[in-house]
């Protein structure tokens, strides 16, 4: 009886192990992505929100106070 109690009880450590392995690399991923994200949102809203008006690759017509 002894023996199968110590047996389970390595089953349920190896399982954690797999199961710490996976969650570790998911939030990696999920922060990657996430920074990503984040760094490109803020990409766009400097280029957006920025003073003054843009040469090229608008999105838009221009600001009002274009002077090209």
């Amino acid at each position: 009886m002894k023996k199968q109690k110590g047996q389970a009880l390595i089953e349920y450590l190896i399982i954690f192990g797999f199961l710490a392995v996976i969650s570790v690399n998911m939030v990696k991923i999920i922060s990657t992505s996430f920074g990503t994200y984040i760094g490109g949102l803020a990409y766009q809203l400097t280029q957006q929100l920025s003073v003054g008006a843009c040469n090229r690759n608008c999105f838009h017509n221009g600001y009002i106070n274009k002077r090209f």
